[in-house]
């Protein structure tokens, strides 16, 4: 009789075999499983991770909007209790506001927790917000978190301190860029603090910015003590070199602090219209229409004020003058003062050239309460000695910043150019979207400029005076700076800060 047994264990070997396939593919197809699930709840935890920027979005636009409307004077009457009707709680310049019950796809539900420093600012200090997101996926996963910082400031063209369309470059090592408060105090008749005095002390919230998406910032050696901003989407469009910086008082050259640095930014820029007056000639001299560095020159004219010939608007009254040039160069002597308390307006109607240009010791002197601005499509050259102190060429302004103007008319590509040389001194605003301007040598800017282009060169130093966020009176408020906080520290100090005054579990 024939055994079986071969054919029994060649038939459990097989067995065996299909055992170990089958063990096989039940641990391939689990791994698989496993790869799709991990992959599905990474894909949902990253599509929840924008619905959080989009909650963060959403309680941010709620606070502005309050905002908005408690600072509105046309509703003054409502605007203390503003906050309150739309539930906000208040202490001391603080306000916060939980926002609940968003329903998101998936299942998932969102929270805004907004908290603001100086909510009840007109502009300076600038009111600052945190929004911090929380989304409760709906298969009882891991909360995903995101926090953004913003400031905001009044819809100005002055909002930050250096603005050009097509790039803004800095050349040298000893170029500076930082900032201060003329007027800290939110008084209404400014008391004027001068740059870095016991009142009003520099600051590291210098503001430089380019709105196009192709332009550059390149910060090479300059210290810029503030922020920095581009069009593009990235900010491999702001270059800092090995001596260079972007940061605090307190950062190392070669910084590049992210947290100061934004992107996708714009601002509208449109052409400057001359204002729609009947401008005077100037005569009291007997120059005839022109204003020349042969001896002091005075605005409005003695007629002019005998004669009520000023333009009454609102109870503020402005002189307007049309001058061919203004030529401001020689001795101290030779100098254009506008009278304290009086408003001025020049339009200079040459179009070509240098049409306005102080040198030497002479320039032009802005007494107290007075305001001076000039509207002009031909060049500015200023020069001569500093005049910080208010003595001296270039331009002396006892007054804040915006008390003296320069708005450039020039159109694309016009060729304006605006120059501040030597040892030149600015104390001012310059809004000329269309010109080249430059500052140059050891000249000193303090104030705001807006240009086509800006070139920062050799030991210049610019100082934004952060009272003019406020320019521009009742201006609605905007988003100026817009940051996400991604690291622990940041956002650890930011809770600390919150719930001192929130509560100790609001953040």
């Amino acid at each position: 009789m024939k055994a079986h047994f071969p054919l029994r264990a060649h038939r459990g070997s097989v067995l065996l075999v299909a055992l170990i396939f089958s063990l096989i593919f039940a641990i391939t197809l689990t791994t698989y499983l496993q790869l799709a699930t991990n992959a599905l709840k990474l894909s949902q935890r990253s599509f929840l991770g924008n619905e959080a920027m989009n909650v963060n979005e959403a309680g941010l636009e709620q606070m502005l909007w309050t905002f908005n409307y408690a600072n509105d004077q046309k509703k003054a009457s409502t605007s203390v209790t503003a906050w309150s009707a739309n539930q906000w709680s208040t202490s001391g310049t603080n306000a916060w506001k939980e926002i609940s019950n968003f329903s998101l796809s998936q299942n998932a539900t969102g929270t805004a927790k907004v908290f603001i420093q100086n909510y009840n600012s007109i502009g300076n200090p600038a009111p600052v917000a945190v929004c911090k997101s929380i989304i409760q996926p709906g298969n009882a996963a891991p909360p995903i978190v995101k926090m953004v910082q913003v400031t905001l400031s009044r819809r100005s063209y002055f909002s930050t301190g250096l603005v050009a369309r097509n790039g803004v470059s800095f050349n040298g090592n000893n170029a500076t860029v930082d900032s201060w408060n003329s007027n800290p105090l939110n008084a209404t008749i400014s008391p004027n603090y001068a740059y870095n005095s016991t009142q009003a002390p520099r600051a590291a919230n210098g503001g430089v910015a380019t709105t196009s998406i192709t332009s550059t910032v390149s910060v090479q050696n300059a210290d810029i003590y503030g922020y920095v901003s581009v069009g593009s989407e990235s900010d491999s469009a702001i270059y800092v070199g090995s001596q260079g910086l972007i940061g605090d008082f307190s950062s190392a050259a070669g910084t590049k602090d992210t947290e100061r640095i934004t992107t996708n930014f714009t601002q509208d820029l449109p052409e400057v219209q001359v204002p729609p007056k009947t401008f005077m000639l100037y005569t009291e001299t007997g120059n005839k229409n022109y204003i020349l560095g042969a001896g002091n020159s005075q605005l409005p004219e003695t007629n002019d004020i005998n004669g009520n010939k000023g333009d009454t608007v609102d109870g503020v009254t402005t002189y307007y003058y049309a001058v061919q040039y203004i030529d401001l160069t020689g001795n101290a002597s030779s100098k254009l003062t506008i009278k304290s308390g009086y408003n001025v307006v020049l339009k200079v109607t040459n179009t070509t050239g240098t049409v306005i240009k102080t040198a030497g010791s002479a320039g032009i002197e802005i007494g107290s309460g007075a305001t001076l601005a000039i509207y002009t499509s031909g060049n500015v050259n200023i020069t001569g000695t500093s005049v910080t102190n208010g003595s001296g060429g270039g331009v002396a302004n006892s007054g804040a910043a915006s008390a003296f103007q320069i708005w450039g008319t020039g159109v694309s590509g016009g060729g304006q150019t605006i120059s501040v040389q030597g040892n030149g001194s600015l104390s001012g605003i310059v809004y000329a979207p269309y010109a080249a301007v430059s500052i140059v040598g050891n000249g000193e800017v303090y104030g705001s400029v807006v240009g086509d282009t800006i070139q920062v060169t050799g030991n210049a130093n610019f100082h934004y005076d952060e009272s003019l966020a406020n320019y521009g009176g009742t201006n609605p408020f905007k988003v100026s700076k817009w940051t996400e906080i991604r690291s622990d520290t940041n956002r650890n100090t930011w809770a600390t800060t919150v719930n001192a005054v929130a509560g100790s579990s609001f953040f």
